[in-house]
């Protein structure tokens, strides 16, 4: 059996969530994410905690996704701010990691 081989493509642009956005930062020793609704950027929902799978299964539970290439962008912001968080360093969201 012949598998394919094939080589990712670099992000060809950004699509916004139609359920929202997202923002995260550490504050407290925790990490806060604030979910926006998109029609007017009203802050919708604070979701605090220590672990980000914690984090992303709530978001999940909560309906707050549309789009899977959103849910893979939360996942890799959740684990740089728990990363972050864990390791005493500074995270900015969408910024390279920090140690």
């Amino acid at each position: 059996m012949k598998v394919e081989v094939i080589e990712p493509r670099a992000n060809k642009g950004f699509k916004r969530d139609p359920k929202g956005f997202f923002v995260i930062r550490i504050e407290n020793e925790k990490i806060i994410v604030e979910h926006y609704k998109r029609a007017k950027r009203k802050l919708n929902l604070i979701i605090e905690g220590r672990d980000g799978e914690s984090i992303y299964h709530t978001i999940v539970d909560k309906g707050l996704l549309s789009l899977c290439t959103h849910g893979f962008y939360l996942g890799m912001e959740l684990a740089k701010a728990e990363h972050c968080l864990k390791n005493k360093k500074h995270y900015v969201q969408d910024g390279e990691p920090n140690g």
